[in-house]
């Protein structure tokens, strides 16, 4: 047994995807007789992670943590005392942040500095792992190195930091800011002593930023959890007079518009030239949808178009397992981002339709035959093919493929030989 730290803000109860990657690493690591200690932070809203159970484990202790970060700064202000609030804190950062306003961890310095050194010390601790985001708690964790030089430092990345463009402001930084932040980051990359990301896009940058130290870094997926998997997983053979129904499962973002509009165009075109054949198609939507994004769907009142919205995840995988066809959109800068629910597509053997730029996540799909790439710049052709193919029951998809490397367990296992 070995005794292990790990830092996650959003590990359960909290509720969102944030939390699970190492929800799915501790109960693996607890079955394995790991002793896990949990830092996060204290779950204040009534929502409960999907995850909730697999952290339900006698060597799992988690340690919430009740830290300070002005609500108003995680949701919209609507509200006129709302929006003073928000400006005041907005005013606040400017003065005395000196990278991103919008890092939930900002406050965190002290409990790093003082709760977590106790249970270091208290549990004989030799291995830390800390995952981000949010990104300065990784910074805080990586000066225990200071007090604690032979502290097995594991540093997990499942996003970019300095090289993010898409949340947590990182895109309209000034360069003083950005440089701060990228300051941060370096601190971080020399005190590991392993650097872990959830794909291989991200590990080679930080290859190509770090080239003195690129041993230290490595990739470990998301994954899928064999356990999540329905018992039986529906296959179709997508016959040309039978509906269609393409699930979604996941989180729409503002920045996908480049691709989700062009995919909007195809579908009112069909609705309008091909009514018999566009009534089969059934495109279902799961999850959170950017207003935005929410909005542009709206306007083109399509029929074959249906918005779903947050549901159990119980109710999703059974929509999924009984699908013909997954689909995925991905934003400009992450086509080749392999995220969880890419391993969970593939590990219900679907035909997967990905909606961005070409990348390495395309170039999987088709190379391994399971499935197709739709993109902006041939968007009509390429969805046509598929079309074309469905119509005539011609799709030629790998249904033995291996997957079992994308599986939670196998991965744990890459984590233990990190451990000392």
């Amino acid at each position: 047994m070995k005794s292990v730290l790990v830092i996650c803000y959003s590990f359960p109860p909290n509720a969102g995807v944030g939390g699970r990657r190492w929800a799915k690493f501790a109960k693996c690591l607890a079955k394995n007789n790991h002793k896990l200690h949990v830092i996060s932070n204290l779950n204040k809203s009534p929502k409960v992670s999907e995850w909730i159970d697999d952290v339900n484990n006698i060597n799992i202790i988690n340690y919430p943590q009740n830290v300070f970060y002005p609500e108003v700064f995680i949701s919209n202000p609507v509200t006129i005392f709302q929006k003073i609030s928000y400006r005041f804190w907005l005013l606040f950062f400017k003065l005395f942040s000196k990278g991103t306003f919008y890092d939930r961890s900002f406050f965190w310095s002290k409990t790093v500095q003082k709760n977590v050194k106790e249970i270091i010390v208290n549990n004989n601790i030799k291995n830390l792992i800390v995952t981000g985001p949010p990104f300065r708690l990784l910074y805080f964790t990586a000066k225990l190195k200071e007090q604690f030089p032979d502290l097995n430092l594991i540093v997990d990345f499942r996003d970019p930091w300095t090289d993010n463009t898409s949340f947590l402001g990182f895109d309209c930084l000034s360069e003083k800011r950005m440089n701060f932040e990228k300051k941060m980051e370096a601190f971080v990359i020399k005190n590991a002593n392993h650097v872990i990301s959830a794909n291989d896009y991200l590990t080679e940058i930080f290859k190509k930023k770090y080239p003195h130290v690129s041993a230290k870094f490595s990739t470990i997926i998301n994954g899928y959890d064999k356990g999540e998997l329905p018992l039986n997983v529906a296959h179709k053979n997508n016959e040309s007079n039978s509906e269609l129904n393409f699930v979604l499962a996941g989180t729409l973002y503002s920045d996908l518009e480049y691709v989700i509009k062009p995919f909007l165009n195809y579908l009112k075109n069909l609705e309008t030239t091909n009514t018999s054949f566009s009534k089969k198609l059934n495109f279902h939507f799961y999850g959170q949808i950017d207003s935005k994004i929410g909005k542009l769907i709206n306007t083109f009142s399509l029929r074959s178009i249906q918005i779903h919205g947050f549901k159990p995840l119980a109710l999703v995988k059974e929509k999924l397992s009984n699908a013909d066809f997954c689909f995925l959109f991905t934003t400009p800068n992450h086509a080749s981002n392999f995220n969880t629910k890419f391993y969970e597509y593939i590990s219900m053997k679907k035909p997967i339709i990905h909606f961005s730029n070409d990348g390495d996540i395309s170039r999987f799909l088709v190379d391994n035959n399971l499935g197709f790439a739709v993109r902006p710049n041939s968007f009509n052709d390429d969805f046509n093919l598929i079309l074309h193919k469905i119509s005539t029951n011609t799709i030629n998809f790998n249904k033995t493929y291996d997957s079992n490397t994308f599986e939670v367990s196998y991965l744990t296992s890459q984590v233990q030989k990190l451990l000392k």
